[in-house]
């Protein structure tokens, strides 16, 4: 599946929908993986799940008409469960061993990279950037978590 985040910018959300509408009306099957999504920090909610927006304008010019999936992935639970698969080692036991959900990056992976993943702090309210550095790739890593765990849905 490919994921995109729907949210951002003035429009960005309007366009990410019309897009998974064209990809559905193609006929193809291709809307099928093509997933929405939206960050969404909760204390209460699943790691993952899946919404139908809809909004209570209806005509042609309402964005959320009830039609279009989104995943919504809970960014805080989501950012420890990648923390903690971050966190992981291979025991020192000399063999080359690999431990279940442990991510692994190559070794020409450049320092932006690793400064964007260790941006975040986690405090008692959820996962904050106090400096407002670069973050995307943390982001786009929980994001394809979050594409590995989500629900299922027959759209």
């Amino acid at each position: 599946a490919t994921g995109s985040d729907s949210g951002g910018a003035e429009g960005v959300t309007g366009h990410a929908y019309n897009f998974w509408r064209r990809l559905r009306q193609q006929g193809d099957g291709l809307h099928r993986r093509f997933c929405l999504i939206k960050g969404e920090p909760s204390k209460t909610k699943p790691h993952a799940s899946t919404t139908w927006p809809d909004s209570s304008q209806k005509g042609k010019l309402a964005i959320a008409k009830g039609d279009v999936p989104v995943i919504l992935l809970n960014s805080n639970l989501m950012k420890d469960r990648l923390s903690v698969m971050l966190a992981r080692r291979v025991e020192d036991t000399g063999a080359d061993d690999t431990v279940g959900g442990m991510l692994r990056f190559p070794d020409w992976m450049p320092e932006w990279f690793y400064n964007q993943m260790t941006t975040e702090i986690r405090t008692e309210k959820g996962w904050e950037n106090p400096r407002k550095r670069r973050n995307e790739a943390f982001d786009l890593a929980y994001y394809a978590l979050g594409l590995a765990i989500r629900p299922l849905e027959n759209t």
